[in-house]
């Protein structure tokens, strides 16, 4: 679990909301009586299947690239790299790469999908392999790094 200290603060929210604008699309909010009989509770479900490339992890990819191509410090955003072998990978090579035209290295494994390797290569992903039985991915992640320029940043599937 997230010390408190680590959670997102409604200012966060909304200047997430605020970069996001225009660029992610508005999913609908749907109820279900089943949900809510089941459950006891009124119950709302989010559509995020309804968002560009289909989850809810193109949010948090464009956010997070948008977040170092403006960062404070005035390093120039050089790409980004990151290791997913779906929704992930698809976020980053969408916000990146097509989105923001900043070149992005994505590590999957050699079994990853086919469905999520083509789309991740199809928003301009450049696909790095590794064997997930033979390899841990930090490592792979670490080598590639290490190739690529300067002013690469790392964005985890998950934080």
């Amino acid at each position: 679990m997230a010390a408190a200290d680590d959670l997102p603060t409604y200012k966060d929210v909304a200047d997430a909301a605020a970069v996001l604008s225009g660029v992610a699309h508005h999913t609908p909010t749907e109820t279900s009586r089943t949900l809510d009989d089941q459950l006891g509770v009124s119950c709302f479900v989010k559509c995020e299947n309804m968002q560009r490339m289909g989850a809810f992890k193109f949010r948090g990819a464009y956010t997070a690239v948008n977040h170092y191509l403006n960062d404070a410090d005035g390093k120039e955003l050089k790409g980004v790299l990151t290791y997913s072998s779906g929704n992930h990978a698809q976020a980053i090579a969408l916000a990146s790469t097509k989105t923001l035209g900043i070149p992005s290295t994505i590590i999957m494994p050699t079994d990853a999908p086919t469905l999520k390797l083509k789309a991740t290569q199809e928003y301009g992903g450049n696909v790095v392999f590794y064997d997930r039985y033979t390899e841990k991915r930090d490592e792979v992640a670490q080598k590639v790094k290490a190739t690529l320029p300067e002013g690469t940043v790392f964005i985890p599937p998950y934080k």
